[in-house]
């Protein structure tokens, strides 16, 4: 598609800009289509932005209140040439390339059928000559997204494989957390781990203080770490706290009121880590060498002696940016690495036994402001050994089996919406506690199937 009728499009309608209007997150939408989401809506004061998810002031007079965006104004669509290049995949010369009569994109064949899916599961209206051909899975597709309070978002639905699943959650409380913005300008709980279903360790803002908070949003107890950056914590069964940050070759460790050292990881600096079942601890981080830093994972004892280290294979590293790990119930090993865009799966052996890629659909399309990258910032395995993986460039989760196959996507019904997570904590009653960037809570979800 044309990169410059790209940006006279609606995130929302799909169409040209009609009375465009901008909000103060920088984002551009119709009048009539920023009315019907204040319609539907709970609260006449706030506004979700529909790509970014940040809440948004509705000025006293309404929609109307809003500045208008010239940039976009009377601006006029290009349709007279014939396109014969596939909007989505970019290959040229597609002969049986078809327009979608929804966005009005020509795709391929196979774009086309992904896309008209997506349109599906994300409750989007399907004009009844395309709508009427609908196959077996299409109808399958329609009978889950119409039998669920909420509909996949359409940029996560077109970004991702097909969705054969889709897990739904509904929220138990919420944990409003006061805190001013971080260095960055971004609110962020960096790292949650519930002790019981009414309590939990969270860390607001990279820290460098830990709060123990109760379900009502009360500080039990705080832990100060100085300077340091927390990047991950771990609530163990004795009842101790496991504890990494950005400056330490050292796991920390609270217990009684007392922060000690609980193992050296000699020159790796942690950023995560996950108890194995028979107590065993693995952790990922980067490791300072000759010539570059890499990215590893090691192995410790319960005691803390480590065991194995694993950071390269057939002479090629296996992480570059790990940011998360996670083991489930089979002692399965996952890591979230962000830069190679990916999550590995590994043995305790350290035999690579798969790798999700977040999806192979993902393209750049009107409705994103940026390319969508797969982004897995934070992994989590849940009691049955299933595994949740926070996407931070979509803010959605992904659900892989216990062998890292894609399972579906996670997601609230609409009265109990997430904004964007960034961490999250799985529980021993496979409860879900989600800290969130777009409002500063920690939203607590039990599943519902």
């Amino acid at each position: 598609m044309d990169e410059d009728n790209d940006r006279h499009v609606c995130p929302i309608c799909l169409n040209i800009y009609k009375k465009p209007k901008l909000l103060k997150c920088r984002h551009t939408f119709c009048t009539k289509c920023l009315e019907k989401l204040v319609e539907s809506g709970k609260d006449a004061r706030i506004l979700k932005c529909p790509v970014c998810r940040s809440n948004v002031q509705i000025p006293k007079n309404g929609i109307a209140g809003y500045m208008d965006n010239y940039f976009v104004r009377n601006t006029e669509r290009k349709m007279d040439n014939v396109r014969t290049k596939c909007d989505m995949c970019n290959q040229n010369n597609c002969s049986t390339n078809r327009v979608c009569p929804h966005c009005n994109q020509t795709m391929c064949l196979s774009c086309s059928s992904s896309h008209k899916k997506a349109l599906i599961l994300s409750g989007s209206s399907i004009p009844s000559s395309e709508s009427d051909t609908e196959d077996e899975d299409e109808r399958g597709l329609s009978h889950r997204r119409n039998s669920s309070e909420h509909p996949v978002p359409f940029h996560v639905a077109a970004s991702v494989d097909l969705i054969k699943y889709v897990k739904i959650l509904g929220m138990i409380s919420s944990i409003s957390l006061d805190f001013c913005l971080g260095e960055d300008g971004m609110e962020s709980i960096t790292c949650i781990s519930p002790i019981s279903d009414i309590e939990c360790y969270a860390v607001p803002l990279n820290g460098p203080t830990i709060f123990r908070y109760d379900i009502s949003g009360n500080i039990k107890d705080f832990i100060r770490m100085n300077h340091d950056f927390v990047t991950s914590i771990e609530y163990q069964k004795d009842g101790s706290l496991l504890i990494t940050t950005n400056k330490s070759h050292r796991i920390l460790k609270y217990f009684a009121g007392k922060l000690t050292t609980f193992a050296s990881t000699n020159d790796l600096i942690p950023c995560g880590l996950s108890s194995f079942p028979d107590g065993r601890i693995a952790i990922v981080g980067l490791e300072k060498t000759k010539f570059d830093r890499c990215g590893r994972l090691q192995i410790l004892s319960a005691d803390g002696t480590v065991m194995e280290t694993f950071g390269e294979k057939n002479d090629r590293t296996l992480f570059e940016d790990p940011a998360s790990v996670s083991v489930n119930k089979h002692s399965f090993i996952f890591v979230g690495d962000r830069v190679r865009r990916r999550v590995v799966v590994l043995s305790d052996n350290g035999a690579i036994l798969n790798q999700y890629l977040g999806g192979k659909n993902r393209f750049q399309h009107p409705v994103f402001t940026r390319e969508m990258h797969f982004d897995p910032i934070c992994v989590r395995a849940d009691v049955s050994g299933n595994v949740i993986v926070n996407d931070l460039s979509l803010g959605c989760l992904h659900l892989l089996d216990p062998n890292g196959n894609f399972i579906g996507l996670v997601v609230a019904n609409q009265s109990d919406e997430f904004g964007h997570p960034f961490s999250f904590a799985i529980d021993r009653q496979d409860k879900i506690w989600l800290g969130d960037i777009s409002d500063m809570k920690i939203r607590v979800y039990e599943c519902k199937f």
